[in-house]
C-alpha cells in the first residue's frame, strides 16, 4: 500500500514515517485487506469438494454431483467387553479392571453397511447418541452390561 500511495499520490501524501498517523491508517487498511483476503480464500476453499472441511458444504457439493445419501438404521448388537488384568497371588488384581458403574454413559456409533466405503474416521469424537448403562451382571468369568438407547436411534 505504501508503494501504491507513492506512485498514485506523490504530491498528496509523502510522510511514510512509521510513527505518523497516516502510516497508522495505511496499516489499518492493509490489515482489513488481509482479513478480507483470508475469508475470501476460506469461502472459495469450502466451495471445492477436495478442500471443503464443513460437513454441510461437503454434502451440498456432493449432492450437486448427483450423490444421494443412503439413510441407514443403527445395528443392534450384543456387546461383550473383556479385559485382561494382571494376577496377584494367583487371583485377578481388580485394581486394574475396568470399572463401569450403572448409569454411566457410552458413545454409540452408527454401523457400516455391507459395501460401505471405509474412509474418514471410525471413532474420533463423533457421537450419534448417548446410551445409559442400566444394569451390570458380574459372573466368575464374565461381566454383562445392559444399555438403554434413545428412541431416536432405534428404528
Amino acid at each position: 500500500m505504501i508503494e501504491f500511495a507513492k506512485v498514485y499520490f506523490p504530491n498528496t501524501y509523502n510522510d511514510f514515517n512509521e510513527a505518523s498517523p497516516g502510516m497508522m491508517f495505511i496499516e489499518m487498511a492493509a490489515y482489513v485487506g488481509d482479513v478480507l483476503s483470508y475469508y475470501i480464500d476460506s469461502s472459495f476453499r469450502e466451495s471445492l469438494l477436495a478442500y471443503a472441511e464443513e460437513k454441510r458444504n461437503i454434502y451440498t457439493i456432493a449432492q450437486s454431483f448427483g450423490y444421494k445419501p443412503k439413510v441407514t438404521s443403527p445395528a443392534s448388537a450384543v456387546l461383550d467387553v473383556f479385559q485382561s488384568v494382571p494376577a496377584l497371588n494367583e487371583k485377578p488384581d481388580m485394581r486394574y479392571a475396568l470399572n463401569v458403574k450403572a448409569g454411566s454413559t457410552v458413545n454409540i456409533e452408527r454401523s457400516l453397511k455391507v459395501g460401505d466405503r471405509l474412509e474418514g474416521h471410525f471413532v474420533l469424537g463423533h457421537i450419534d447418541g448417548v446410551a445409559t448403562l442400566t444394569k451390570i451382571e458380574k459372573k466368575p468369568k464374565e461381566v454383562k452390561f445392559w444399555f438403554r438407547v434413545p428412541k431416536k436411534l432405534v428404528r
